[in-house]
């Protein structure tokens, strides 16, 4: 196959997988040998088409030889998820090891190591440990419906109760959040006959699959795609999806200019810090943009590193929900770095302004202290949201950490009308 030929090939192939279409890409992956692919992108492609197919030792194959020319974390943690769905928990245990020598300190080693346990078999106990540390990092309703669930199965009432209150509090109106408010229900005997026996058909038929998933795992090693639930791409991550893609996202070093596709040289740049010069506030934005110091997100890091005076708290004008994410992540670390808030592990706090409207945000103080508390779409919060906010950076300005994130035009505007909550910001990024 000629070169020219070759790259018609790898369009078409490209082409095939955005149509869905995987079974034809399947088959024009058949076309090509393999084992003379040496481009990092053609080897991606292919394992791409592989996993589509549920060929994951395939895939696996693939990611081998992407790993000997790219050693970065999010090439290893991708063969780690497909060792996992290929069958190999013992390959990837022993690949989680080189791992956490990689990653000291993201929410992906705490993910893989849950993976790994429950491809393994491990007991209740090490499985809810490892929910309850991924939950430590980042506070998800995905992950804390998935720990109730498990509470459930252990029969720990008190603990599935408690942690369905939590849900419900923070993600209040979602679909997680009925699922458990009713799993809840069910322990506190609050629900009449005819809601029991919907309750039993809907939600226990929920736990119940997840419990006979289980099972069959037990029973069929040999055969994981039995354990594996349909993804849903709709529904944000959950922990029996492959939770590998939500992860690869541009990473810190695209805020500098850098390919995100080039992972040596954007981990290269990062490591080295390459990002010299003053803060150059950005201009041209909307009209109320203009009368806030907007600054790129590269100095941001570098002001949280010259000046750990509190407090910090920050404006985050984005419209891309999975990079902002990412941002926030780096920002949680970098505070642990310098030890704003001490020896304390901070966390993220992740609420909906729409959602928060309908908290008493001075009730949940308490658990916020020592959070990066981060509200999305934040130009929805009410009045008396914003005025809870104030009081509570008056009262707690070295414990918490408020991340207010919107569109620039829709936050730049709230920031415009609330005065005082804009006085309480220390940095107005764009990204």
């Amino acid at each position: 196959m000629g070169k020219y030929e070759n790259t018609l090939k790898y369009v078409q192939l490209s082409k095939l997988l955005e149509e869905k279409n995987y079974k034809a890409a399947l088959e024009m992956a058949g076309d090509f040998d393999t084992e003379r692919v040496k481009e990092v992108q053609e080897l991606k492609l292919l394992a791409e088409v592989y996993k589509k197919n549920e060929l994951y030792d395939k895939a696996k194959d693939m990611y081998k030889l992407i790993y000997e020319q790219i050693s970065t974390r999010r090439i290893l943690y991708k063969l780690i998820i497909l060792c996992i769905k290929s069958g190999d928990a013992k390959e990837a245990a022993s690949l989680y090891e080189e791992y956490l020598t990689k990653d000291k300190n993201s929410i992906d080693r705490y993910t893989l190591k849950y993976r790994i346990d429950k491809a393994q078999g491990a007991g209740q106990d090490v499985i809810i440990e490892d929910l309850k540390a991924i939950l430590a990092e980042e506070y998800n309703e995905k992950w804390a419906y998935e720990l109730a669930k498990q509470y459930h199965k252990a029969g720990d009432a008190d603990e599935c109760v408690k942690e369905c209150h939590k849900i419900v509090q923070w993600f209040f109106g979602s679909e997680t959040a009925k699922k458990a408010a009713l799993l809840r229900q069910y322990y506190t005997n609050e629900l009449d006959e005819d809601i029991m026996d919907s309750f039993q058909e809907s939600i226990s038929a929920d736990v119940n699959m997840y419990m006979r998933q289980e099972k069959e795992a037990e029973e069929h090693k040999d055969a994981v795609q039995d354990m594996e639930e349909p993804a849903a791409e709709d529904e944000g991550i959950s922990p029996d999806e492959d939770i590998s893609a939500d992860y690869d996202i541009p990473d810190f070093a695209a805020a500098y200019g850098e390919d995100p596709d080039n992972e040596d040289e954007a981990e290269e740049k990062e490591a080295a810090g390459e990002d010299g010069g003053e803060p150059d506030f950005v201009e041209g934005l909307s009209k109320y943009g203009k009368n806030i110091p907007y600054m790129h997100l590269k100095y941001l890091f570098k002001g949280l590193t010259a000046d750990v005076k509190p407090p910090v708290n920050i404006a985050i004008a984005a419209s891309e929900p999975t990079y902002y994410l990412t941002v926030v992540k780096k920002i949680t670390k970098e505070l642990q770095n310098i030890r704003y808030f001490g020896d304390k592990k901070i966390k993220i706090a992740k609420i909906d302004a729409e959602k928060l409207n309908t908290l008493n945000l001075d009730e949940q103080v308490s658990e916020l202290i020592g959070s990066c508390v981060m509200i999305e779409n934040a130009s929805a919060m009410s009045a008396q949201t914003v005025n809870s906010i104030i009081r509570v950076l008056d009262a707690h300005s070295s414990e918490i950490v408020i991340i207010v994130i919107d569109e620039e035009e829709a936050l730049s505007k709230m920031l415009f009308k609330e005065e005082i909550l804009k006085n309480q910001i220390k940095y107005f990024v764009i990204v």
